[in-house]
């Protein structure tokens, strides 16, 4: 059995502890109401041999003793840790019966704002308004000017739709905060129009019971799920500080402890504000080991299908 992971791992195998990256799990038709973006699921099947080759080779243990095993410099050669962002209701559905089943712990980062929510992300609003026929002319016009990179990816249709709205949703990442608001925000009262939201985050009740299971922790991945290196440190503070207060007054958690950067994005003010609110450590989306070099900028690695499918297919070798 082969690993989902990147000649990265195979490099240095054995060697560096390191921290997997996953979204959503789930199984090969529950797509739900909008396209799912490549890079953002693994299938239940898939994640589950993930799972079992870790275990087989690795000391998994929950991202917390990794952290701090590592910047208390115990080294933590052969370890690794598993985390969830933004906390799909499939992690609940899906995820947690394999994690249950394998005694394997694991990290959920939560944008408290979504859960026990129908609300969904702007980015899953831009994949449903492509996915069912919108006017593509209607959305360069959402645009506006300024945003040349939006139209462009607009145009650029690719042949799979996945890989479009790929596309598009990168370049609006990349716009201006405030058009991006009012972009997603007139696409959602489109989608509106033609469909209810539904619900597709964990709620409270779901995120009790894996809390409860003793395997899974919680930790903010902000409140809103905003850019917050366009944020002020101001709207920094509060933002993660409602995330902060959901937790709490949920699950009882008193510490920040561990921060997860939505979309990887971050200044150097948004990590002043993480450690004047307490945080120790932050994870990023950049890929890499786990070093003890800075705490707030700490790596991981992306898993996704198309990966897990190379490696379920013998080309990578952990």
């Amino acid at each position: 059995m082969r690993l989902p992971c990147i000649p990265w791992l195979t490099r240095r195998r054995r060697v560096s502890p390191f921290i997997l990256m996953y979204h959503r799990i789930l199984d090969r038709q529950d797509e739900g109401p909008f396209p799912v973006q490549p890079g953002m699921f693994v299938t239940t099947e898939h994640f589950a041999e993930n799972i079992r080759h870790l275990k087989e080779r690795y000391t998994i243990v929950p991202l917390d003793v990794l952290l701090a095993g590592v910047f208390e410099g115990e080294g933590m050669k052969d370890h690794c840790a598993i985390t969830f962002d933004d906390g799909w209701e499939d992690n609940y559905l899906h995820a947690f019966p394999v994690l249950a089943s394998e005694r394997v712990p694991a990290t959920v980062f939560l944008s408290t704002a979504y859960i026990g929510t129908e609300k969904w992300f702007w980015f899953d609003e831009v994949a449903f308004f492509m996915k069912n026929g919108a006017r593509f002319d209607a959305l360069r016009s959402l645009a506006g000017p300024g945003a040349e990179s939006v139209v462009r990816a607009v145009r650029g249709k690719p042949r799979r739709l996945g890989d479009w709205i790929t596309d598009v949703v990168l370049a609006m990442k990349n716009t201006d905060g405030e058009l991006l608001s009012a972009v997603a925000s007139e696409i959602s009262e489109w989608n509106r129009a033609f469909t209810p939201a539904s619900k597709v985050m964990l709620d409270w009740k779901q995120v009790v019971e894996m809390k409860n299971s003793g395997l899974v922790g919680f930790h903010s991945h902000s409140h809103s799920h905003k850019n917050l290196d366009r944020l002020s440190m101001a709207e920094v503070l509060e933002d993660v500080q409602t995330s902060l207060d959901s937790l709490r007054a949920h699950l009882g958690q008193e510490e920040p402890g561990i921060f997860c950067y939505p979309s990887g994005r971050f200044a150097p003010e948004t990590t002043l504000a993480l450690k004047e609110m307490g945080f120790r450590y932050a994870v990023t989306t950049q890929r890499g080991a786990v070093t003890p070099d800075d705490p707030f900028a700490v790596c991981r690695v992306g898993i996704h299908d198309d990966v897990c499918s190379k490696v379920l297919n013998g080309v990578w070798n952990l």
